[in-house]
This record gives structure tokens, sequence and C-alpha cells, in this order.
């Protein structure tokens, strides 16, 4: 038998003897951080439930600087009992503590409403919580209860708002002032609890109104009453020009009713030219008004303009695709023939017209510049694990996925094992396991992808998101009963139920769950505002043609103003364009669409990118893989 196997077999002999404790110091010392964590795993592998060995390998996975694996170690021992039921021992409880403690600061980061569990349970342990940490974990958590559709969910975190912070929720208050209303409102939207945020801005504004006075609201306040009141009443209940003239005579961004393209509170042209590199604040209203109405423009002017605002739509995740964009809003040929046309605006322009060409980046406005550079860096990545990990992460992160997707070339059991161990050392399996998740979908193994979404959802699950990221995994997978009951859970939560439901809706009609597809666009079609069920019903109206309805096609297809604005006709389109395409083209819009918050858009750009992966050159050999 070799020395270091011999050895190994005595530490899990002598570890193994006294099940109540293990010298964890001792079998580091003759094994080392590695080995021991090793001794420890077949340990285990024997009898998981063996709560001394959690406990033991999870003070040394935390020595190890992995706390994922100790967080799941110390849950394990934990849920096993002894020794936990007579309480942690100091040095065990300060450990966890402190996983605890850097797991809340890691979520609040992210917005995460368990930070708020993590900081409850380290103060059980003993720990003494920062403050503000505490208080911005609570608020974190209140946000997801107010955005709910649950009432009793809303109504107990009022009540606990204002235990916690009683002058953030002065606006909820009868005898609130203007200022605690707008305050309150403002950090209701921006927490994503839109209904309460409308509800509260609304009254005072009738309130105002009943006395012939207005509230005196910042004209930000005014843009967000006006977006929230568009938002929830739609179309079908406008606001009289009058008002809406005398607020853009304040400053006040009128998009959520703007006229059309030009209209003087929310003009393309006006945001296209701002000194600010992102455009104007309210730029991203804008765009979702061009989108919403269908605007189409034919003068060179506005044209160009709305191409920049594309462009910047598209780097921050607003739109899915330029070119379709662009095609959707702007008569192409018309302003190709502009005479005296700047040439990017030409170049820019044939690119949409289909010509095998980059975008310009020689004398053109900085959004098309940088909009070419993201398009040059994922053509030039170098080699498909690269390109694979810079779909889904950022950062230091990138490396470590590229390492699972090379791993899976090889072996997939080998894959699982690279993925653990980017599990093992995140601190926050919520946040790690949707990207891995997305790997595996970018290989084409729905199955991997779901379980890590299940991970993922099982460590956060009053996360909307990390619902409905599961939902469209489960869909990808043909499961569609287990999708229904996620995106209506993710619905439920998300303080937008209508555009969840017909984000999923889109999801699941691109896996082909036509009839689950259709179940969902006529839920979101129910909870749109009145006026505003153009997208949902245009989804629903093409899945029931798809069906070979086409009498009850018509019927939904009259609540539709602007044909085209939510079926799946652009995302064929686009995929039969780049099926055309030049690979390192194609497979570098496919690896920017399969970024799209879209769910129908990732959804194809995934499978694309999945298909095309197999017909890339090998990557290069990878060295021993543990």
């Amino acid at each position: 038998m070799m020395p270091g196997v011999r050895a190994l077999m005595l530490s899990l002999a002598i570890v193994a003897g006294c099940r109540a404790q293990v010298d964890v110091a001792g079998l580091e010392r003759r094994l080392g951080p590695d080995g021991a964590a090793d001794a420890l795993t077949l340990r285990l592998a024997a009898d998981p439930r063996d709560a001394a060995a959690w406990r033991a390998l999870a003070i040394v996975e935390t020595e190890r600087q992995r706390p994922g694996a100790a967080l799941v170690a110390f849950e394990r021992a934990a849920a096993l009992g002894a020794p936990f039921r007579a309480g942690l021992a100091a040095g065990d409880a300060r450990r966890l503590a402190a996983l605890l403690i850097a797991r809340a600061e890691a979520r609040v980061a992210r917005r995460s409403p368990g930070a708020d569990a993590d900081v409850a349970r380290a103060a059980a342990l003993g720990a003494a919580v920062d403050p503000t940490l505490r208080a911005r974990a609570a608020l974190i958590a209140i946000a997801g209860e107010l955005a709910h559709v649950d009432p009793r969910r809303r109504d107990a975190g009022a009540a606990r708002l204002r235990a916690i912070d009683p002058g953030l929720a002065g606006g909820l208050a009868a005898d609130a002032t203007d200022a605690d209303v707008a305050a309150t409102a403002a950090w209701l939207r921006a927490a994503g609890a839109r209904r309460l945020a409308f509800a509260i801005l609304d009254r005072r504004v009738e309130d105002a109104r009943g006395r012939g006075a207005r509230p005196a609201f910042t004209p930000a306040i005014w843009a967000t009453w006006l977006a929230l009141r568009r938002w929830w009443s739609g179309p079908d209940d406008p606001i009289d020009q009058v008002t809406l003239d005398e607020l853009r005579g304040r400053g006040v961004a009128t998009c959520a009713y703007a006229r059309g393209p030009r209209d003087p509170g929310c003009d393309v042209v006006a945001t296209a030219g701002s000194a600010d590199v992102d455009g104007a604040a309210w730029e991203p209203a804008l765009v979702e008004a061009w989108q919403r109405d269908g605007w189409r423009v034919a003068d060179a002017d506005a044209a160009m303009a709305w191409m920049i605002v594309a462009a910047r739509a598209v780097r921050r995740g607003q739109l899915p695709s330029w070119e379709h964009a662009v095609r959707s809003h702007v008569d192409v040929a018309a302003v190709a023939a502009t005479p005296g046309l700047p040439p990017w605006a030409a170049a820019a322009l044939a690119v949409v017209a289909g010509a095998a060409a980059p975008l310009p980046d020689a004398d053109a406005p900085a959004a098309i510049v940088a909009l070419a550079a993201d398009r040059a860096r994922a053509a030039g990545a170098d080699g498909w694990p690269a390109l694979a990990a810079a779909v889904v992460a950022d950062g230091p992160e990138a490396a470590a996925l590229a390492e699972v997707v090379r791993a899976y070339g090889r072996d997939p059991a080998l894959a699982d094992r690279r993925a653990e161990a980017v599990a093992a050392t995140a601190l926050d399996l919520a946040a790690i396991a949707p990207r891995l998740a997305r790997a595996f979908a970018l290989l084409g193994d729905p199955a991997r992808a779901r379980a890590w979404w299940q991970r993922g959802f099982d460590a956060s699950p009053e996360e909307p998101a990390l619902a409905l990221g599961l939902a469209l995994a489960a869909a990808s997978a043909g499961d569609g009963p287990a999708a229904l009951q996620l995106v209506i859970r993710a619905a439920a939560g998300s303080g937008d139920a209508a555009a969840t439901l017909y984000a999923a809706a889109r999801g699941l009609a691109a896996a082909g769950l036509t009839l689950d597809a259709l179940s969902l666009a006529r839920q979101a079609i129910e909870q749109a505002a009145p006026g505003d069920e153009d997208a949902p019903a245009d989804l629903a109206a093409a899945l029931l043609r798809q069906l070979g309805r086409d009498r009850n096609a018509a019927e939904v297809a009259r609540l539709v103003a602007v044909p085209g604005s939510g079926d799946l006709a652009a995302v064929t389109a686009e995929a039969a364009r780049l099926a055309g395409a030049p690979a390192a083209q194609a497979l570098a819009r496919w690896a920017a669409l399969a970024r799209a918050d879209d769910p129908a858009v990732a959804q194809r750009a995934t499978a694309a990118l999945a298909a095309i992966a197999p017909r890339l050159p090998p990557p290069p050999a990878a060295g021993a893989v543990r």
C-alpha cells in the first residue's frame, strides 16, 4: 500500500473511532488541510449522519477559504442535532456567525431578502451585528413583502417598516407631508413595491386636486407618479393635456404619456445628444414608450438619435437586439437614401440591412463605438470556454467558469467536480448557482442547468428572479407543470405580475411548451393595465395560430394595437439572419443575445450556442483536475 494511502486510511480509522468529536488540528497536522478535508469527506460518504464529522469539515473548509462548503457543512451538522441541541461551542458559533454576516453583506449588496434571515441567525448565535447591516437587510426583506400580491404580507411589511424605520414609513401615515410621501414613494419604487408607491402618490395628488392645488413634489417625483399611473391605469385613463403641459413646464419628463417620438417632454434627439454618457435620466422610459407604442421614423435626425439610444439600451440590457430595434423603428431604406448622411450612420444602417460587416467604430457616437467594442471582444474570445464564461459572468468568476466548460468537453463528471469547487469557494450559493446553471445550459445540458437553478432557489427561496430562472430551466427540460407553478410564485413576489407572466410566457414559448405559454400569456393579459394588453395578446394570438385555433386568435388579436409587438417573430427573424452570417460574427451576436433579459431571446441564443459549440475547434488541453 502506498504511504499516502496508508496514512489516509489510518487517519480515517482514528477519526471514525470517536464519533463524538474530531481532533481537527491533529488531522490537519498529519494530512494537511486538503488531506483532512478528503478524509472527512470519505468518512461522511460512509455515514452522512455523522454530525461530528460535518462539524469538523466545516472548520476545515473555513480555514481552506471555502465559505460555501463551510456553510453547507455547518447546516448539515445543525440539521443532525447533537452537539447542536445543547448549543454550539463558542468557537463554532463564532465561525458560523462570521460566515452568516459575510453572506448577509453580500446579499445586501445584491438586494437579496435572504440577508435578513442571515442577520437574525447570526444574532441568535451571539454575534454583534452592525446596526447598519441589520437595518439594510431588514429593509430589503420588508420591500419584498410590500411588493407581494398577498395583502396580508403587504400589511405585515408595512407594520414592520413603521417599527424599524418610522421616518421612511412616514409617507404611509394619514397626516404625512408632501415630503414624507415623496420620500416613502421613491424608496418603494426603487425597492420594487410599485403598487404601494403609486397608491400613496396618487392619493396625495387627488387630495390636493380636490383642494384646487398640486403637491409640492420635485420633477423627479412627478415623473415617478406619471410612470406609475401609466403602469397601473394604462392608456384608457389618460391625463389631460393641461396637466401634462404644466408638468412639462416644471421640467418633468413626460415619457409615460408621450404623444410621439419628438414629444417635447420625451424627445429622442434630446436624450441622444445628452452630455451624460448614459443619456437623460428618463431615457429608459423613452425606450419603453417606443417599444410599447411602435413608433417609426423616417427622418435622419430622429433615426440617428434612435440608433444611439437603442445602442445604450442594448448595453444596459433593456433591449436584446440593436439591429432589430433599429429595423422596428426606422425606415431604413428611406433614411439610408438621405443626402449628406454621416458615414457612421450609413455604415450602421448597412449592418442593420444585413451587411456582413462590423459596426462602425471610427467617427461614430460613443454608444455605437462601445457596442462595437463589446461585439469585438466577444468575437475575439479565446476559444469556446472563454466565450461561454463571458456570457454568464464578468470578473474573476469567468476564469473558473471557463474551467467548468473546458472540463465538460473532456467528461461531464469532471465538469461536475469543477462546478462543485466553484460553488464551494463562493460565499453565496444563490448568486453563483445561476451562473453555473447558465453555463450548463450553454453546453446543451438542461438537466444539469435545472439542478443548479434548483440549488440556487433552495438557497434563497424568497427571490422572485431565482423562482423565474428555475421555472424557465424546468421548461427547457420539458417540465411544464413545474414551470407553471414556479412562474406563479415568481409573479406573486415580483411587484409586476403582468410583466413577469409575459416574460415567462415568452420563455416557455421559445422552449416549445405552447399550451403552457398560452396559459401564462392569458394570465398576463388579465393582469395588464386596461389598454396595455398589446404584448401578451400579440403572443397569445400567435400561439393560438400555432395550435390551429384561428378564430380564437382573431378574437385575441383585437386587443393588439401594434401587431408584432409581443410575438416571437423578431426572435425567429434574428435567428434566420444569423444562420447565414460569418461564424465569428454569429458567435458574437449569439453571445450578446444570450445575455438578454428577454427569456425568449436568451433561450434561442443559448440553444444556438449549444449547437455551435461542438463544431468549434477543441479547447487546449487542461491540466490535472482533482
